[in-house]
C-alpha cells in the first residue's frame, strides 16, 4: 500500500521544515505523495514541486545510465524516491465565532483570480500584524513588524511566530506565557484578523480546480447539530441525511479525521461513509484507505 500525507505545513506558515526539507523528509519516510497545505499561502509550492521534479530526473538518469557507472548512483536514487507533491492550501475561516479550517487539494496555484484573492488576504494579515506589534510596544515589548519579518523571512506571520519571537528574546519564559499574557484571545495585544467564511473558502478552492476538505472536524468539538448546520448552511442537503454523510456532501468533497480520537459511534459512521467514497480529481483517481 502506498502511504500519503494530505495535510503538511512548511516554514512558509507554521511548520518547521522548508519546502525542500519536507521533500527530503518524505523521501526518508517512504511517502508516495504529500500535500503541502500551508496556512493561507502557496509560497512554498513552487520550491517543493520543482525540487521533487529534480529528484525524479536524477532517478531517471540513474536508471538509464550503464550498469557499472550507475550502480552507486542508482542506489542513492532508490533511497530518495521522489514523492508527488500535491499543491494545496489550508484556509483559516471563521464560522459562528470559531476557527474552522478548510484544506484545498490539487489547486491550480497559478490561477490569477485565486492568487489575487490570496494577495488580499496577505495584505489584511500584514495590516493586522503591524497593529499587534504596536500594541506589544505599548505593553513594554519593543518589537517592530520589520524585526518580526526579518526573523521569519518568507513566512506567513501567525501568532505562533509572535510566541517564538517573544520566547527567543526573553520577554516570556515559555511560548504558552506569550499567549496567556499578550497574544491569546482576549489578551491586550491580540487583534482578530478578518477571515473568510467556510463557504467562501470552498468556492475559492473549487474555482481553482481544487478539492475542498473539511480539516480535522473532531478538533472543533461541535455537536452533530452544529456540524449539520456547517455543512448545509449554503447548500441544499436533505435533513434526513446522517451527519457523517453530510460532511461528504457536495459542500465538502472530503473530510479529514483523526481516527484515533473518534468515539465508537463516530468510528462506525466514519467507516460507513469512507467505504462508499472515492476522492476523485479530473486527471487522477485516488482511493484513500484510513486504517485504525
Amino acid at each position: 500500500m502506498l502511504t500519503v500525507d494530505l495535510h503538511v505545513h512548511s516554514n512558509r506558515s507554521d511548520g518547521s521544515f522548508s519546502p525542500t526539507q519536507l521533500v527530503d523528509y518524505a523521501c526518508e519516510k517512504g511517502l508516495a505523495a504529500f500535500a503541502l497545505t500551508d496556512h493561507d499561502t502557496i509560497d512554498g509550492l513552487e520550491e517543493a514541486i520543482r525540487y521533487a521534479q529534480e529528484l525524479r530526473e536524477e532517478q531517471n538518469q540513474a536508471a538509464c545510465a550503464p550498469a557499472e557507472a550507475s550502480q552507486d548512483r542508482g542506489l542513492q536514487a532508490a533511497k530518495r524516491r521522489a514523492p508527488e507533491v500535491i499543491p494545496g492550501i489550508e484556509f483559516s475561516t471563521e464560522y459562528m465565532g470559531q476557527d474552522v479550517h478548510v484544506v484545498g487539494l490539487y489547486i491550480d496555484y497559478r490561477n490569477q483570480d485565486f492568487t489575487g484573492q490570496l494577495k488580499a488576504f496577505v495584505d489584511s494579515r500584514t495590516a493586522r500584524n503591524r497593529k499587534m506589534c504596536a500594541l506589544l510596544q505599548k505593553n513594554g515589548i519593543p518589537v517592530s513588524y520589520e524585526e518580526l519579518t526579518a526573523e521569519y523571512p518568507d513566512a506567513v506571520i501567525t501568532r505562533a511566530h509572535y510566541a517564538k519571537f517573544l520566547f527567543s528574546r526573553g520577554y516570556v519564559k515559555t511560548m504558552s506565557e506569550a499567549f496567556d499574557r499578550y497574544i491569546g484571545d482576549d489578551c491586550p495585544c491580540y487583534i482578530p484578523r478578518k477571515k473568510v467564511t467556510p463557504v467562501q473558502a470552498v468556492e475559492l478552492i473549487l474555482a481553482a480546480g481544487g478539492i475542498p476538505i473539511l480539516a480535522h472536524p473532531v478538533l472543533y468539538h461541535m455537536s452533530d447539530a452544529q456540524l449539520d448546520a456547517l455543512t448545509i448552511e449554503e447548500r441544499s442537503v436533505p435533513a434526513a441525511v446522517p451527519t457523517a454523510d453530510r460532511l461528504l456532501s457536495i459542500f465538502y468533497q472530503g473530510w479529514q479525521s483523526a481516527y484515533q480520537e473518534l468515539g465508537r459511534t463516530d468510528k462506525q459512521a466514519f467507516w460507513r461513509s469512507a467505504l462508499d467514497k472515492i476522492l476523485v480529481h479530473p486527471t487522477r483517481q485516488i482511493t484513500i484507505l484510513f486504517r485504525p
